[in-house]
């Protein structure tokens, strides 16, 4: 009995020995720390923000289309095409004779036009409504410097350029008492412009092609006073100071003087008068075609008779230089259709009234030859 009982004593101080063993403390617990999320510091959402204030600071005039396939061509009548973005993302559109509303949507450079009611008036032949409201629809980027907007399409179809329309100097119709497309001579002021831009000359830009030795800048197919002043750092006001002429509109050919530039001014020579070619026909044909050679840039010009309600064609092709179609009637110049201002063009006109046409083929740009090839092709139908 006695031995059980120390059995027993054993077994239960084995068990108290057992409970208590060890000293160890427990595994710390480990607490999770969240990552700190940082934001991400380059979207330049302030970028964005300031290009889609200057775009809808104004309404835009639509002067220049350069086409991938068919080249560059100007806008003749750049108020007739204008475009408002307003802030609410609303946008109006006037093409010639007809209006449109739509909306649009920026994000970064993109920018998508949807144009929504669009009147449907019958332009005069010539106009180019059809074909600036379908750019616009299929409009894909912006980019505004120098004041200028830059609209580029989609699928690399081109790229459509605009001022502000505050800034289009409307060209005031040519009636000439003898016929030749170049103006009168400007005349040189007495004084400089109260205040003088840097009269600087930054070259050729979008709009400002013509050709400039100092102090005098000849004016390119295309270009306006905004665009010239923003060649050489003037404003359209010291501009037409120095050249008061030209507050009733520039063409090509045309002559001004840059003020500011340092150099002393001079009597501007006064240009050479075309001389015009009389085109007959042989009997029983409406076709007649001439060679001729521009020397020096001065244009080359010829006169057709024409019967009212007949159309004319005018076809030219140089040796390398683009060359631009002018037309002169009866009552003044006339519109030209068709492909113009190019090393080939393809042009046409109704004839309105009986009498004369004095056709003037003039290169858009000095040449860099004096001698310019080229030959012109009539059909008078």
């Amino acid at each position: 009995m006695k031995r059980l009982n120390v059995y027993f004593f054993l077994i239960v101080l084995a068990f108290i020995l057992v409970s208590c063993g060890g000293n160890e403390e427990p595994a710390p617990t480990i607490t999770a720390v969240p990552p700190t999320v940082v934001a991400p510091t380059n979207v330049p959402t302030a970028v964005a923000s300031d290009q889609r204030a200057e775009l809808t600071a104004t309404t835009w005039a639509w002067v220049r289309l350069i086409d991938q396939a068919a080249g560059a061509s100007d806008v003749s009548e750049p108020q007739n095409y204008t475009v408002a973005f307003q802030p609410d993302g609303a946008l109006q559109v006037r093409a010639d004779c007809n209006n449109a509303a739509g909306s649009f949507n920026t994000a970064g450079d993109s920018l998508t036009i949807a144009l929504g009611p669009v009147t449907l008036a019958a332009c005069p032949p010539g106009s180019r409504s059809d074909q600036f409201l379908a750019l616009l629809a299929v409009a894909a980027k912006y980019q505004i410097g120098n004041g200028q907007l830059r609209i580029d399409l989609a699928a690399d179809g081109g790229s459509l350029f605009f001022i502000p329309a505050d800034a289009v100097v409307v060209m005031p119709t040519a009636v000439l008492s003898s016929p030749t497309p170049l103006p009168a001579t400007a005349v040189p002021p007495t004084s400089a412009p109260s205040q003088p831009g840097s009269g600087v000359d930054t070259g050729p830009r979008h709009y400002a092609m013509g050709t400039y030795a100092a102090p005098y800048y000849t004016i390119a197919a295309g270009d306006t006073l905004y665009s010239i002043g923003l060649r050489f750092g003037l404003s359209t006001q010291q501009l037409i100071a120095a050249n008061p002429a030209a507050a009733n509109g520039i063409i090509a050919g045309q002559t001004l003087v840059i003020p500011g530039a340092g150099v002393p001014v001079q009597p501007i020579e006064p240009p050479v008068n075309t001389a015009y070619e009389r085109v007959n026909f042989d009997a029983g044909s409406i076709v007649a075609t001439r060679s001729g050679v521009i020397t020096n840039a001065q244009p080359a010009g010829y006169v057709l008779r024409a019967l009212a309600g007949q159309t004319m064609e005018i076809a030219t092709s140089s040796s390398g230089e683009p060359l631009q179609i002018l037309v002169q009637g009866p009552g003044g110049a006339l519109p030209v259709n068709g492909e113009n201002g190019q090393i080939n063009n393809n042009t046409w006109l109704s004839i309105p009234t009986t009498g004369d046409y004095y056709v003037t083929i003039q290169p858009l740009t000095t040449p860099e030859n004096p001698s310019l090839a080229f030959t012109i092709t009539f059909v008078i139908q």
